[in-house]
């Protein structure tokens, strides 16, 4: 019926549009995280970059240091033989064939050294140049004990000559390292000898195996150069343990990893991708991030055109990230949908219910509460602007003998035949109700006599065509026709209409009666034509 379908679709389009503006605000609020992901990703990496240079800056601050002092401490002017007291204490091991100092058996009263010192077996120890190098390294062991006492992520500092000596703190034991030519054949060494830095710039090796048993380390190197004459390097190692601490900070993102000019891989807390190339297109060496196929590069530059940080978000990771921070407002989203859904087809069946009050279930007719219900509006209009209307009243003629000789079932088709008759002739504006047993009410508004006498007319005569019993009988009306006179209301109207209807059963039935005061109008089988 036209209320419950207009209710219908005024709730449908009500949670579309809910769920229309739901979804938009969702996904928007979808792209927002994916952006604020993109860019808190970048400022991590960004922090993570930032600490790492503060560490590289430290470390190359020690070997500059160590730098300077070796190289004023190896200047002419300050060179002393007998400077340090501890070369008279070398001793030789023929078994790691290398010199040694402090000896194993160093006594408490001896000074002691925060290192040790190594000489190749090969080398004439007594060698006064040889010797004035050792004392000018062994001068400034307490500026080695510095950087060892205030820097935790040094693994080593030492310095290496040419002369085949090494010293490097903090001490440890022969046994465990072995200090032999394979040394000069690290990259700490390789990169810094003049004949490969002919600038004799600070170096930043690859990665590589320590030799000293300290696993995957990087080193800073800075050559030490007295007078135009380089005579070694000093240099700090940094194990990739402790780099890795540094590029793992805010654990709420997953670790970078660190790379060389040659993006091979210098730390990653994935310690099998350590040495090798990292497998990316390209990256931005100015702190940019770039879209690839399968996600998101973020890079920052470490230490200028020597380290890199980079940090690889794929798409899916974002994705799933960005819905898990928004998964609140899709769930709330979700439920406020639900929620007004619910109410609405709560309303809707609330609605339906007072519907179906209104409608008479055998012919799907209004009923006496529906006609009332629909009509007023209408009729408050019409006395507004004193117009007028219609009743009808139409009768099935001896009903009551189809129920009893053909059963209800009969009774019942004939009724809904009659409603789709009844639905059939029935104007937009007109209202067609089910009044009583096998009595039919419409209101026509805006009517005239005439318009009213032939609806009457044109339903009868479809009655009669089209309604007959299994033996042929045909069915019949009877048909009471009013008209609203001056000041009368709906019940009036119909109680006339009544009164008519009366009189055409009076005048044998199958016949429609036009109410007047005082007297009737007939229209019957007979002046049927005459009538249409």
């Amino acid at each position: 019926m036209r209320i419950q379908r207009a209710g219908y679709s005024k709730n449908r389009l009500f949670i579309t549009l809910m769920f229309i503006g739901l979804s938009a605000f969702s996904v928007s609020s979808f792209l927002n995280e994916l952006d604020d992901l993109k860019q808190q990703t970048k400022l991590v990496v960004e922090r993570r970059a930032e600490l790492i240079t503060q560490h590289m800056n430290l470390l190359s601050a020690g070997t500059q240091a160590l730098q300077n002092a070796l190289e004023k401490a190896n200047h002419p002017a300050e060179q002393n033989v007998n400077e340090h007291i501890l070369l008279k204490e070398l001793q030789f091991y023929p078994q790691y064939d290398v010199y040694s100092l402090p000896p194993s058996d160093n006594k408490p009263q001896s000074p002691q050294l925060s290192g040790i010192l190594h000489i190749l077996a090969r080398q004439e120890v007594q060698n006064p140049k040889l010797q004035t190098e050792i004392a000018a390294t062994l001068s400034i062991d307490p500026i080695f004990k510095a950087l060892i006492d205030k820097v935790d992520t040094i693994t080593w500092v030492y310095y290496t000559s040419k002369q085949g000596f090494l010293f490097i703190a903090p001490k440890n034991t022969l046994a465990n390292f072995k200090f032999n030519t394979e040394q000069f054949q690290k990259p700490f060494w390789q990169q810094v000898t003049p004949e490969n830095n002919y600038l004799l710039k600070p170096i930043i090796t690859p990665i590589y195996k320590d030799g000293a048993g300290q696993g995957m380390v990087i080193t800073l190197s800075n050559p030490v150069v007295v007078e135009g004459e380089f005579l070694g390097a000093v240099s700090i190692d940094v194990s990739t343990d402790d780099l890795n601490q540094l590029i793992a900070i805010n654990p709420a993102f997953k670790s970078s990893i660190l790379i060389d000019e040659n993006k091979i891989i210098t730390a990653s807390q994935d310690v099998s991708l350590l040495g090798k190339p990292l497998i990316a297109q390209s990256f931005n060496t100015q702190g940019k991030c770039l879209k690839e196929a399968n996600g998101w590069l973020f890079s920052s530059p470490v230490v200028e055109n020597e380290l890199f940080l980079i940090h690889s978000v794929s798409h899916s990771e974002l994705l799933i990230q960005a819905a898990k921070n928004s998964m609140s407002l899709w769930i709330l989203s979700l439920f406020g949908l639900l929620l007004t859904t619910v109410t609405l087809q709560l309303s809707r069946s609330l609605e339906a219910n007072k519907t179906l009050m209104l409608i008479d279930p055998l012919t799907n007719l209004y009923n006496r509460r529906g006609f009332v219900k629909l009509t007023d509006p209408t009729i408050a209009h019409i006395k507004r602007t004193n117009q007028s209307w219609a009743a009808l009243i139409i009768d099935l003629d001896f009903f009551k003998k189809v129920n009893d000789r053909y059963g209800h079932a009969a009774g019942d088709s004939v009724l809904t035949s009659v409603a789709d008759i009844l639905k059939g002739y029935n104007r937009d504006e007109s209202i067609v109700c089910r009044w009583g047993g096998e009595e039919f009410l419409i209101f026509i508004p805006y009517a005239t006599q005439n318009s009213a006498e032939e609806v009457a007319e044109r339903i009868r005569q479809k009655v009669i065509d089209n309604l007959h019993i299994n033996t042929g009988i045909a069915i019949t009306c009877s048909i009471g026709v009013a008209m609203r006179e001056q000041e009368d209301d709906i019940e009036i109207t119909i109680k006339h209409a009544d009164r008519a209807l009366y009189q055409a059963k009076e005048n044998g039935r199958n016949q429609s009666v036009f109410y007047v005061a005082k007297q009737v109008k007939t229209s019957s089988v007979e002046n049927l034509t005459q009538a249409l």
